[in-house]
C-alpha cells in the first residue's frame, strides 16, 4: 500500500497569512474586552480547561484546598492575576459608567478574581505548601530506596 502526500495542500495548511485569518475568525469575544487579545485568549483557554466557576475557584483558594486546585493550577492562577495596567483600565471603565456585566466572561473572571482580598498572597502560600509536600514525598521515596538497598 502506497501513500501519497499532496505537498501543495500541506504548504497551504502552514501558511502564516491563512492561519492568522482563520484564527481571527474562530476567536470571537462575547461582551466588551479590556484585555489584550492574547491575554484574553489565554484566560479563556484556562477557564475552559479548569471547568470550574469563579465561585468554586475562590472557595478553594479561601480554604487552601490543594486537592481541588493542585499546584499546577495554582501556578497558572498566579500568572492570571491582573497587573496594574489591567486594574487601572477596569477602574476607568467603571468610572466612565461601564458595568462589569457588560464585559466578556474572561474579563469578569480576571477582575473579580483579582479584586479578592489578598488573593495573590493566598495563591503564593498554596504554591509553597504544595511544593513543600511534593518535596517531602520525594524525600520519603528516596529514603525508602536507600534503606531498601542497604
Amino acid at each position: 500500500m502506497q501513500y501519497q502526500i499532496n505537498l501543495r495542500e500541506l504548504e497551504d495548511m502552514f501558511k502564516l497569512g491563512a492561519h492568522r485569518q482563520e484564527s481571527k475568525r474562530l476567536f470571537k469575544t462575547r461582551g466588551k474586552s479590556l484585555l489584550v487579545t492574547s491575554r484574553h485568549r489565554n484566560v479563556g483557554v484556562t477557564l475552559k480547561r479548569f471547568r470550574m466557576s469563579l465561585e468554586d475557584i475562590s472557595l478553594y483558594v479561601k480554604n487552601y484546598d490543594l486537592e481541588k486546585l493542585n499546584v499546577d493550577r495554582v501556578t497558572i492562577l498566579i500568572k492570571l492575576l491582573p497587573n496594574e495596567f489591567e486594574l487601572r483600565s477596569v477602574n476607568k471603565f467603571e468610572e466612565d459608567g461601564g458595568k462589569i456585566e457588560d464585559l466578556s466572561e474572561e474579563d469578569r473572571f480576571m477582575f473579580t478574581f483579582g479584586r479578592e482580598h489578598r488573593i495573590g498572597d493566598r495563591l503564593s502560600v498554596m504554591k509553597f505548601i504544595g511544593d513543600f509536600l511534593e518535596e517531602v514525598y520525594s524525600y520519603k521515596t528516596m529514603k525508602k530506596e536507600i534503606l531498601k538497598q542497604s
